[in-house]
């Protein structure tokens, strides 16, 4: 058994699997803002993504499942350090990224780096180690990618989880921020197809970069029958723009089911102009 760190929206028919029960759904926990571990089994030619049934056929609690995969990532297997000073970890796998799950892994490089490590996962098969100056590698990977895990950059955080490791998203200036905005506009494209085989319309997750400053903003154009991310911005006719923190309470439902926040909004309780 193999931990596997993958974005919420994977593996592709997560949605389908949950739809038929919770015997049916892969075994998962979360990591981090938009990720997820799950519990596979690695075959010769075949990950199998773990469900409640094969633990039941086998006899073992989760927790046990959990400790039985963790300890088999080795946690320094393809690791080596670069000219910059920075660590990379590399695997053909695809579980490279997976050590990041390790309960000591990001926080065993403090004193190597000049600063707090963090850790970028722009893929599976990779894992890379080193200070803010990562981000711009980071986000050329995840681009390049034909199975993306994340943009952004993450710290260690403290864990009242054992054996579970605990990360944060670094939000250290303008690249932070603006990660998690493209990460976002990638999650919620991924989830279009669960959205529209439902029989519902989702409105686009659209990033904009300012030109005065660099930071990108998140929005959504108000459309009849939509339901929505959750943004910056939300832009009303006449392309007047509302902060998604001043729409009203009242205006809000949440909707249920989905691995992403999504909202239906009530536009007749909106501010009007």
């Amino acid at each position: 058994m193999i931990p596997v760190l993958r974005p919420v929206t994977a593996p592709a028919n997560l949605w389908r699997r949950a739809a038929l029960g919770p015997a049916f759904a892969p075994i998962r926990r979360s990591f981090a803002p938009g990720l997820h571990m799950l519990l596979a089994l690695d075959q010769e030619h075949l990950r199998v993504y773990l469900t409640p049934t094969h633990l039941e056929r086998w006899a073992v609690g989760a927790d046990l499942a959990w400790r039985c995969a963790l300890g088999n990532l080795h946690p320094t297997e393809g690791l080596r350090q670069r000219e910059d000073g920075s660590f990379v970890l590399e695997s053909p796998d695809g579980l490279a990224s997976s050590r990041l799950c390790l309960p000591g892994w990001l926080a065993s490089f403090r004193g190597q780096l000049s600063g707090e490590p963090l850790a970028a996962v722009p893929c599976g098969r990779r894992l890379i180690v080193g200070t803010a100056r990562l981000y711009g590698e980071a986000e050329a990977l995840f681009r390049g990618e034909g199975e993306p895990i994340s943009p952004c950059l993450y710290q260690a955080a403290e864990t009242t989880e054992p054996p579970f490791a605990a990360v944060t998203p670094w939000e250290g200036g303008l690249s932070g921020a603006n990660a998690e905005r493209w990460f976002r506009k990638r999650l919620y494209a991924e989830l279009q197809e669960q959205v529209e085989e439902e029989g519902k319309k989702l409105a686009s997750y659209r990033v904009h970069r300012r030109l005065g400053d660099g930071r990108c903003l998140s929005f959504a154009v108000l459309e009849p029958g939509a339901i929505y991310p959750e943004v910056d911005l939300l832009m009303l006719p006449g392309d007047r723009p509302l902060l998604w923190t001043e729409i009203p309470a009242e205006a809000l439902r949440p909707c249920s089911g989905a691995e992403l926040p999504l909202w239906e909004i009530d536009p007749s309780k909106l501010p009007s102009a």
